[in-house]
């Protein structure tokens, strides 16, 4: 970023002004006060229909065109006089609400500059919510709720604890990112206060439960084995897993195979093909892990995991314990990917 007086974007300026006079791309406009640019024949002619959709043709006025030419000439300006290296991409982040000038930015820089950089576009819809509370205000509700929450499960003094204070930090940094990004970035995003213990209805928190379970199984199973209870957990190659024949169990088998391919889906779809629409789709892990939780749910109601220490019965339990185990890594990975601290005990 530099300075709006920056003597070197006054001259960006001028010299797109300069180009527009000679332009290919410019036609006779039956309003004298007016410069046409004919980015419809553009976009048609260089196939990105499919990244900028409908264009009209851009109109920059004679008596106010360096004002016009403002947005794409700072962008020119930083590529140009504020970098070492001509970047490989631009990524454009607006409110959908710029959506129109933004395009119409890049639209022109494209048309009046022989750019090798790739422009890309993530447009997000706005933020409602109609009390008058900031960002600390809503961070400090979730606090007040999950530790209602800590102190009716552990007791008044629990959330005083360090491990307790941690705990509570990572919850409340988990609800709120769930909050933010489950929902998809053309969507509005309605934020609501927690109250009432609602904070324990947030998926983010619902999702943390689900993975401390699944630590707590694993746990209880080593201590088990340390007991001579159970054998130890066998080589993941020796496990028979046509012993899982519940539909539950394949649902969940479901989750482990497709998150490969659900995180190359997301990375794609923030850079794709040059000319192709930016849509970026970090929702798509948040709305998987609610599903899967919501399985796991299920599946917890209908099995129990930690059987009896019979030979047959150990080998079904080997099964589902790596099953669970995959399970375990696509939180883990989701986890690393949003940012959030997973947490082994709630």
């Amino acid at each position: 970023m530099c300075s709006d007086t920056c003597f070197s974007h006054a001259k960006q300026s001028k010299e797109l002004a300069d180009e527009i006079n000679i332009s290919k791309w410019r036609i006779d406009s039956e309003e004298d006060k007016n410069i046409c640019m004919n980015a419809e024949k553009y976009v048609k002619e260089n196939s990105l229909q499919q990244k900028y959709g409908k264009i009209n043709n851009i109109f920059l006025s004679k008596n106010n065109l360096l004002e016009d030419l403002y947005k794409t000439s700072y962008i020119k300006h930083l590529v140009s006089d504020h970098m070492s290296e001509v970047p490989d991409f631009i990524l454009h982040i607006a409110s959908h609400r710029y959506s129109t000038q933004i395009f119409k930015s890049g639209i022109l820089l494209e048309m009046l500059e022989k750019i090798c950089s790739t422009q890309f576009y993530i447009f997000s819809q706005d933020v409602l919510h109609k009390e008058s509370e900031c960002i600390n205000d809503f961070t400090h509700a979730y606090k007040l709720e999950i530790e209602k929450a800590m102190e009716h499960k552990y007791g008044a003094n629990s959330i005083s604890d360090e491990t307790c204070i941690n705990r509570i930090k990572s919850l409340i940094d988990t609800a709120i990112k769930f909050d933010f990004l489950k929902v998809n970035h053309n969507s509005f995003l309605n934020l609501k206060f927690p109250c009432n213990h609602e904070s324990e209805k947030n998926c983010g928190i619902f999702v943390q439960y689900n993975f401390a379970r699944l630590s707590n199984i694993f746990k209880n199973f080593e201590i088990k084995v340390k007991e001579g209870y159970y054998n130890p957990l066998q080589p993941l190659h020796e496990v028979d897993f046509t012993l899982l024949k519940l539909d539950e169990e394949w649902n969940l088998f479901h989750f482990v195979i497709s998150f490969p391919q659900l995180v190359q889906n997301i990375f794609e779809s923030l850079f794709p093909s040059e000319n192709m629409k930016t849509r970026h789709c970090f929702n798509k892990i948040c709305v998987m892990l609610q599903e899967l939780c919501r399985y796991l749910s299920l599946y917890y109601s209908k099995i129990r995991i930690l059987s009896g220490p019979q030979v047959h019965l150990q080998k079904i339990m080997n099964a589902r314990l790596w099953l669970l185990k995959g399970i375990h890594q696509v939180f883990q990975n989701s986890f690393s990917l949003l940012n959030i601290q997973g947490l082994d005990q709630m």
